[in-house]
């Protein structure tokens, strides 16, 4: 009994164990457990008949659709879901508002539901945790890109809160490579156009205002810091392209006052209240390092453009540079004595600019950590700092000052704005300053000269009322062009008058102009020729000059060659004379050298003959080359007579010429003078008869003059209304293309709505489908049970006559195991009889033999009969085992039986209730077939919705497109 209780108690222990197992496993949907919590508790406000912020909480495809600030759930993510934290008091506001928080039972669910993947009953799927998009890249060199930044076009510009006052500034950037400045308000970033100073975009900023600002190395990715102070803090990070969430970073009990980016898009570093400064994976959000260095809140944390260094400030004064890889600490630069406010770097990472309340703005050098510059910029302390590009400084302070300096820290433009100046910004190009205040104003100034260019809005209107407000400004403007036309028109009305007299001046010129033509062409004639002769005859003046000089210069020439050749006639004879006389000399010589060279042979080879023969055939050689040099004198002196008889012949000839030529000079000057005389007397004439259309023709164009100068007011008046109405016609295109814009950006809004909606159809669709295909099981399987239940009945027959032969053998078995067991009993009873009659004869041998003694006979027979009891005993012991044995025999196959026929008992009713099971299967087949066609239906229902979504999307495109395209031509 004590066995069987224990068995039974294990038993219980494990049911429990497993219903509890079961009941951890059990999953938590929106149908079996959320609509009822949501419904119960935030149905007043957020049912399907109210719907607060456009929040529906009464249907799974509200939940996931959110509110009016975007999603309210993120599957996977309780800690990152408005509901969540709402409804926990993590942020504002607080769900339910104005109450206590929700029970803890209902806080549980809603938590375990978002973990679990929002799922919609207990056929869906989870939905995965939205991951981040942001992956590293390379940290490269800092410049301007080589291709333009892309930045969105279609961004929403709806404001996500509208107040009827900005609040303060929140946090003010200014891209570093396009123009593009981000503004921080309430619970938003309004992105701006820095050259057109139109809005490109809102980007929503759900937990709490974005308390720090700042785009990425590269200008591709801004990145927000901010919460709700001493409740919630958070970082997300924004692509610039598309304006696509690629980032979120920190869970943190209280506010972020500083986050960034590095430049390889790794890392990501925040710090706040909390004192201490923490590095995270940007990818997953792991943290990698926490940096303790502070004592006070962390105010302000910026990398550095290369990605290398990280700095970071506090309350106190406290400054830290940091390695951002390894977390070690670089620099502790001290110098302030107040909070840091503000942090920037110069585009070469060698240098960093810090902002304090202690009214200085300071540069440190990298290298060794020292103090580069101090400027005392504004009274009352720095709150916020910039750095451009070439080197300048912007500071903001509260002073209500936003000043520029350059790189040596002298001030150049200093501009007021209404309340202390909490963020300053240079763009992209280092021409223009933006500067934010206290008040929500945000001011653009032109640098080079100071002036005032644009006021931005921390909180613009909504679409609706921008369309009204272009729309009226289209009418205005179409109002002043359509006025300025009629005035234009009346303009040209008058004139034209005028203009017809013109015209009429202009034929009596051209009608005086033909009647001048022929003597004109005729006075024009004799001046030409009158002009012809006396160039001719100055011409023949000169030609005569030119004559009478050549001839006397051939005169000169005359005598010149005439004295030339009488000299050289002169030195003709003494050349002659030389050269023979020479050559006399030579024949004299070579006689004497043979006359000396006879006599040496003569003497037989005298030295003295042979000296003296020697030097006479020198001498003969000199001689001999003397009368040659001679003669070619002599044949010089020919040659040069020859020439200047030549010449004198050839200026003999020429003079003779030039003669002839003078005389036709001098006879040709006397026709010139001649000719000059008649045409001077033609031309008069023609001036006498060409006087009187020329007068005719002046008086013409002396009124067309006037007429033209009186029409020239007129003309002028027409010109400054066609200014007027081009300045009117582009005002009113401006404002139409302004309000084209708007109305594409309205569209855009559409689209996004439209682009939730069709999510939430795309996920009906995947539930319609999984539906289909659970049905499409359902009937398969529901078929297949009733044809095997069909296959049951046929065999009903078989397995009754297996049954009833197998009761049969086990009773049959249970008989002769009874019987067997009332044998054993029979034999047991009979050996207890004989025992029982031995006994007493035992006792009666034993009463007799008690008075005999001990050896006597009847004594021995009395313990013979003892020992046979006592075998009998053990014999009767034997069989009263066996007896049992036999009875326990019995006793198992009566269970056995017992269980045997309530086996056949179970199956035999389960046979008898096959008809009704099989009914009933086929009706649940049936059911699920119904089940199956409605899925199918729901599915091409859901189909024809995201068709028609997809149809309104083309139209809604191609209309956003067709205003865009209208606001940019």
């Amino acid at each position: 009994m004590r066995r069987r209780l224990v068995g039974f108690t294990r038993f219980l222990c494990c049911c429990l164990a497993w219903t509890g197992a079961v009941r951890a496993q059990e999953k938590v949907t929106y149908d079996d457990q959320l609509q009822r919590l949501l419904v119960q508790h935030c149905g007043k406000c957020h049912g399907a008949e109210r719907q607060r912020a456009g929040l529906d909480l009464s249907t799974y495809a509200g939940v996931l659709k959110g509110s009016s600030g975007g999603a309210v759930v993120e599957a996977g993510d309780p800690d990152s879901s408005v509901l969540y934290l709402a409804i926990t008091h993590q942020r504002e506001p607080t769900m339910p508002p104005g109450s206590g928080k929700l029970a803890d039972k209902v806080v549980e669910s809603i938590r375990a539901w978002i973990s679990g993947g929002l799922l919609e009953n207990s056929g869906s799927q989870a939905k995965a945790k939205k991951k981040s998009s942001l992956a590293p890249i390379a940290a490269g060199a800092v410049g301007r890109p080589a291709e333009p930044l892309p930045i969105a076009e279609h961004l929403s510009i709806e404001p996500v809160v509208l107040t009827p006052r900005p609040g303060a500034l929140g946090a003010l950037a200014a891209n570093p490579w396009a123009p593009l400045l981000a503004l921080g308000g309430q619970k938003q970033v309004v992105l701006y156009d820095a050259k057109t100073f139109e809005p490109r975009g809102v980007l929503p900023f759900p937990d709490g205002s974005p308390r720090s600002l700042a785009f990425s190395s590269d200008g591709r990715l801004l990145i927000a810091g901010g919460g709700h102070d001493g409740a919630s803090g958070h970082a997300v990070v924004w692509n610039v392209a598309d304006g696509a969430v690629v980032a979120e970073a920190g869970d943190e009990p209280d506010v972020l006052l500083g986050a960034d980016l590095s430049a390889d898009r790794a890392r990501i570093a925040f710090g706040g209240p909390q004192r201490v400064v923490k590095i995270v994976d940007a990818a997953t959000g792991a943290p990698l390092h926490v940096l303790k260095k502070h004592t006070e809140w962390v105010t302000a944390v910026r990398f550095s453009p290369d990605g290398v260094l990280l700095a970071s400030g506090d309350r106190n004064g406290g400054l830290a540079v940091f390695e951002s890889e390894t977390g070690r600490e670089m620099h502790s630069l001290l110098g302030h004595t107040a909070a840091i406010t503000a942090l920037a770097w110069r585009d070469d990472s060698n240098v960093l600019v810090s902002a304090s309340e202690d009214g200085t703005v300071k540069l440190w050098e990298m290298f060794e950590g020292k103090a580069l510059r101090s400027i005392a910029a504004h009274g009352g302390g720095v709150l916020a700092v910039a750095m451009a590009h070439d080197g300048q400084i912007a500071s903001g302070g509260r002073d209500r000052a936003a000043k520029a300096w350059n790189a040596d820290g002298q001030l150049l433009k200093s501009f007021e704005l209404p309340a202390a100046v909490l963020g300053v910004a240079f763009d992209d190009e280092g021409t223009r300053l933006f500067a934010g205040d206290a008040r929500g104003e945000v001011g653009v100034w032109q640098l080079v000269d100071g002036v005032r260019m644009a006021t931005l809005a921390l909180n613009p209107p909504p679409i609706a009322e921008r369309i009204a407000l272009a729309e009226a400004a289209v009418a205005q403007a179409t109002e002043r062009q359509a006025a300025t036309e009629r005035a234009a028109a009346e303009a040209v009305a008058a004139i034209e008058a005028p203009r017809q007299a013109i015209v009429a001046a202009r034929e009596a010129e051209s009608a005086a102009l033909a009647a001048a033509a022929p003597t004109a062409i005729a006075l024009d004639a004799a001046q030409h020729a009158s002009q012809e002769s006396a160039t001719a005859l100055v011409a023949v003046d000169l030609a005569l000059a030119e004559a009478r000089a050549a001839q006397q210069s051939r005169a000169e020439a005359m005598q010149t060659a005439g004295a030339t050749e009488a000299a050289a006639r002169g030195a003709l004879e003494p050349t002659r004379q030389a050269m023979e006389q020479q050559a006399l000399l030579a024949t004299r010589l070579d006689e004497s050298a043979a006359l000396a060279a006879a006599q040496s042979a003569a003497a037989g080879d005298d030295a003295t003959w042979r000296e003296a023969a020697a030097r006479a055939t020198e001498a003969a050689t000199l001689a001999r080359t003397a009368a040659k040099a001679a003669g070619e004198r002599h044949t010089a002196a020919e040659s040069a007579l020859a020439s200047a008889g030549a010449e004198v012949a050839r200026l003999a000839a020429a003079s003779a010429a030039g003669g002839d030529a003078l005389a036709a000079a001098e006879a040709l000057q006397v026709a010139a003078a001649t000719s000059v005389t008649t045409r001077a007397a033609e031309w008069s004439a023609a001036q006498a008869a060409a006087a009187s259309p020329q007068t005719v023709l002046l008086e013409a164009r002396a009124r067309l003059i006037a007429t033209i100068e009186a029409a020239a007011p007129l003309e002028v008046a027409i010109a400054a209304r066609q200014a007027e109405t081009a300045a009117t016609r582009a005002a009113a295109t401006s404002a139409a293309r302004r309000l084209e814009r708007w109305l594409a950006a309205d569209l855009d809004r559409a689209l996004d709505v439209l682009a939730r909606e069709r999510q939430l159809v795309v996920e009906r669709r995947e539930v319609a489908a999984a539906s289909v295909a659970e049905s499409d099981l359902a009937v398969e399987k529901a078929a297949s049970e009733v044809a095997a239940i069909d296959d049951r009945q046929a065999h009903v027959p078989e397995r009754v006559a297996a049954r009833r032969g197998e009761s049969e053998a086990a009773k049959a078995l249970e008989e002769e195991r009874r019987a067997a067991v009332w044998d054993a009993v029979a034999v047991e009873e009979g050996k207890a009889r004989v025992r029982r009659d031995l006994a007493r004869q035992a006792d009666a041998l034993s009463a007799e033999s008690a008075a005999q003694l001990p050896e006597a006979p009847l004594a021995q027979a009395a313990a013979k009969l003892r020992e046979v009891l006592a075998a009998l005993d053990a014999d009767l012991s034997a069989a009263h085992v066996m007896v049992e044995a036999a009875q326990l025999t019995v006793v198992d196959q009566m269970a056995g039986n017992a269980a045997l026929f309530q086996r056949h008992d179970v199956e035999a009713r389960d046979e008898a209730e096959l008809p009704a099971k099989v009914e009933a299967l086929r009706a649940q087949r049936l059911a699920a077939e119904a089940r199956r066609d409605s899925a199918h239906a729901a599915l091409a229902a859901v189909e024809l919705e995201l068709a028609a979504i997809e149809a309104r999307s083309v139209a809604l495109t191609a209309d956003r497109d067709r205003h865009w395209a209208a606001a940019h031509t």
